[in-house]
């Protein structure tokens, strides 16, 4: 994801640093570590067991700990269309089809979106058509068809869905968005 907040950085905030030695660091301190605590998050909902428990969280797409994330989004392969890959930790190795990703702390009130940034050199960086946008991701996200959305929009509303998830699996204190300030600082 290095490459992506490089290429971000320098096309969007002309950044002269974006792309010097020392940016992977400044990367990884910025977007990747965190003080957060990575507890296990209590979902009253989820199976005992540390096997059924994992599933369960991987069918719903859910977080198993606090902490931060990076929400990942990629071009698939076999539509070409804009499609919502993971929730990962920010030092996951991702390939050429990654176009954006967003930061967000995961803390037990809500989602804190943290950073955003995508790929300036990908066709869906400005706007996104409604059509482009996957099923398995348009199906989290309200309908858009009479907005033209790009991937911020997208993201945002990817992040208040994960909030509504995550409230459905019983976190009845789990409720906010917070957009860009953290309720932790």
């Amino acid at each position: 994801m290095h490459p992506i907040f490089q290429r971000y950085q320098a096309a969007i905030h002309k950044d002269p640093k974006a792309n010097a030695p020392d940016s992977f660091a400044s990367f990884s301190r910025f977007l990747c570590d965190s003080p957060l605590s990575r507890d296990e998050i209590p979902y009253p909902d989820a199976p005992v067991g540390k096997a059924a428990r994992q599933a369960w969280l991987e069918d719903r797409g859910l977080p198993s700990t606090w902490g931060s994330y990076h929400q990942v989004y990629e071009v698939s392969q076999e539509r070409g269309n804009l499609a919502f890959m993971a929730l990962t930790n920010g030092r996951t190795q991702v390939d050429d089809k990654v176009v954006a990703f967003g930061v967000l702390d995961i803390i037990p009130t809500g989602v804190s979106s943290v950073y955003f940034c995508y790929d300036p050199a990908s066709p869906l960086s400005a706007d996104v058509k409604w059509g482009q946008v996957g099923p398995q991701l348009r199906s989290k996200l309200p309908p858009l068809a009479l907005m033209r959305p790009r991937l911020p929009q997208i993201s945002a509303l990817r992040e208040i869905a994960l909030v509504q998830d995550m409230r459905a699996a019983g976190l009845d204190d789990f409720k906010y968005e917070y957009l860009g300030a953290s309720p932790c600082s």
